[in-house]
């Protein structure tokens, strides 16, 4: 029987209305508490934000960004959007629910993240803010806590509430330091440079570690809180000189001296990470490249075909060794084949690849080259 339970925290089997359920409480704070629940009409996974109703919590740019963001037109893989709006006495924001532990969960042990995986996280970032400046707004909160790595190894960022206007000054003035820079803590006009500061910082506290990044950090906080200097990477431009020239490019206390679009600093970071493997190169019929470095890709419907509803979303997740090596592990809903068009890949089944190799996914070749 559902639990009836009318206030702000939520406990299991509360039924938030009608094939809603709250089935785990994933985090709470002063502002708003995150519940997974379950859509029973289909059977759906959800993430509940319900918004504290307290006098004082929400004020009304607030309950502006919560009624606008179902709305904001972004299409990413690498961002979570809420797809509805609803009060039930309470704001609630309904969205996919994304299953992952947040970079802040990976850091915690004070380990630092190896620079190639470091580089492909911060490149998901930097991926996701663009497509977020896309639909005219930025973040304005990127942190660890607010990036969830999934089982994968997607980059998704999560927690929209703190979006401002591209090009115009915070109305909300949040925001969390380290993450924010001088024109975020100072109030003036905010572009897609401010999420590329938070980039730049992430980067930089993933390779220091937690320790040595939170020392740094509390010897210059005064002069990094109001914007006089930039945080202290000496120690990454020793180990890591070219990732600490593109995080210096990130943090520069000038945002005119930062990358200025998160495509420029996306490229920089690309041009880092393919130095690390050798390449696994699919070549479509339409002449694009898809690369597959060492490790693990999931090849889906928007690197094929693109807007094409009868390509599932998950087609080939492929193993790539870096040297000769090429194993497909799985595959989409779809038929997939190899070479003779007549027989289909049975599904789950490893299948190693060779150069030459065409893989047919429906109507889709893609030619396998080392």
């Amino acid at each position: 029987m559902p639990i009836h339970n009318p206030d702000y925290y939520l406990t299991r089997g509360y039924k938030v209305r009608k094939n809603l359920w709250v089935e785990e409480v994933l985090g709470s704070g002063l502002t708003a508490c995150i519940y997974r629940c379950q859509d029973t009409r289909f059977g759906d996974i959800k993430a509940l934000k319900r918004f504290n109703d307290k006098p004082g919590i929400l004020t009304p740019t607030i309950i502006d960004r919560i009624k606008t963001e179902p709305t904001l037109n972004i299409q990413s893989n690498n961002v979570v959007k809420s797809e509805e709006v609803f009060n039930d006495t309470f704001w609630n924001l309904l969205m996919p629910f994304v299953e992952g532990p947040t970079l802040r969960n990976g850091l915690e042990s004070g380990q630092t993240v190896e620079l190639s995986y470091a580089t492909f996280i911060t490149m998901g970032l930097a991926k996701g803010a663009g497509d977020i400046h896309k639909a005219g707004v930025i973040s304005t909160d990127l942190k660890p806590e607010n990036t969830i790595i999934t089982p994968d190894s997607r980059v998704v960022i999560i927690d929209l509430g703190c979006f401002e206007y591209i090009g115009q000054k915070g109305e909300l003035m949040l925001g969390t330091f380290p993450y924010s820079p001088r024109e975020q803590i100072v109030n003036e006009k905010l572009e897609a440079y401010t999420d590329i500061y938070a980039n730049g910082i992430i980067f930089a506290e993933m390779l220091m570690g937690k320790n040595a990044f939170n020392q740094v950090v509390d010897k210059q906080e005064l002069a990094l809180k109001r914007g006089y200097t930039r945080l202290d990477i000496s120690s990454l431009h020793m180990q890591y000189p070219k990732a600490a020239e593109i995080i210096d490019h990130c943090i520069d206390p000038d945002p005119f001296s930062r990358y200025q679009n998160t495509q420029d600093l996306f490229n920089d970071l690309s041009g880092l990470y393919n130095g690390f493997f050798k390449q696994l190169v699919f070549v479509l019929s339409t002449g694009k490249n898809i690369s597959v470095p060492q490790g693990k890709l999931t090849v889906g419907r928007d690197d094929i075909s693109p807007g094409n509803p009868w390509i599932s979303g998950k087609h080939l997740e492929i193993e790539f060794d870096g040297n000769q090596t090429a194993v497909l592990k799985d595959i989409g809903r779809n038929p997939v084949f190899i070479n003779d068009r007549t027989r289909s890949i049975p599904k789950h089944k490893p299948i190693i690849l060779h150069r030459n190799d065409v893989i047919w996914i429906t109507d889709v070749p893609l030619s396998v080259n080392f």
